[in-house]
């Protein structure tokens, strides 16, 4: 309770630093905290690739979540509740890599779609031609 009234009172009496500091976090858990130790080209160079590796996993998650929304199917709606609600809490409070990690496998699932999707040679699906397709068969 201690604790609750303490960030509560910073909360109020720094507004713009916790908006800050959450824009901050957003960021991170989004493209990681690339601060990589050392110096030199090859820290710089690791910085990088650990950014981009981020950005292509959650431009391709994304992707495969637009995909699969838009061609009607409903076992969406779970992974798009999850990329949603579970870093919602990680936002404001408080920010590891690790916390991350039990979202990886959706990333996943979802850019192997997004890759298969953009690469298959059949025709999408959308809900019409599904129900079409079941009343014909």
């Amino acid at each position: 309770a201690e604790k609750k009234r303490e960030a509560l009172q910073y909360i109020r009496q720094h507004p713009g630093s916790f908006a800050r500091l959450t824009l901050l976090r957003i960021a991170y858990w989004w493209s990681s905290n690339w601060q990589i130790r050392g110096t030199g080209r090859g820290a710089e160079w690791a910085a990088a690739g650990i950014w981009f590796g981020f950005a292509l996993e959650n431009f391709l998650a994304l992707l495969g979540l637009i995909l699969a929304l838009r061609s009607g199917k409903k076992e969406a709606m779970p992974f798009a509740m999850l990329l949603i609600f579970y870093p919602l809490l990680y936002y404001v409070v408080f920010y590891q890599l690790r916390y991350r990690h039990p979202l990886e496998p959706a990333l996943v699932l979802l850019g192997v779609y997004a890759v298969q999707r953009t690469f298959s040679r059949e025709p999408a699906e959308t809900p019409a031609s599904a129900g079409a397709a079941r009343t014909a068969g």
